[in-house]
């Protein structure tokens, strides 16, 4: 997310689960539907480095989609592991906190940005 800082000095990471291609560092006008809370270590200490999962306001195929519940449980467990493992091969722990709703993701945005 352009313009935010988190703690492990990062733009605020948001997983934009849409039907469309996606360029990374696009901007696209999502609305949240949960949050990721997450620990890993970055030069040898802990940070959160959460990460907000968003739809595109503009999806036919996820419009319905309110809630990071909704979304298949196999889905999320594979998005989990494949950060694990991405830290894992950069030398750095990943642990998740929790999985919260959108009114969190909200909230984490809110934060940032005031």
């Amino acid at each position: 997310m352009p313009d935010t800082k988190v703690e492990d000095g990062d733009p605020l990471d948001v997983m934009v689960y849409t039907e469309d291609t996606l360029v990374t560092g696009c901007l696209a006008q999502c609305r949240p539907i949960g949050i990721i809370e997450v620990e890993q270590s970055k030069n040898g200490k802990p940070v959160r480095n959460d990460r907000v999962v968003a739809i595109p306001v503009l999806s036919k195929v996820y419009e319905p989609i309110r809630l990071i519940d909704e979304l298949p449980k196999v889905l999320v467990k594979e998005w989990v592991t494949f950060f694990a493992y991405y830290q894992q091969m950069n030398g750095n722990s990943f642990r998740v906190l929790d999985i919260k709703d959108g009114n969190a993701a909200m909230e984490a945005v809110r934060k940032i940005i005031s």
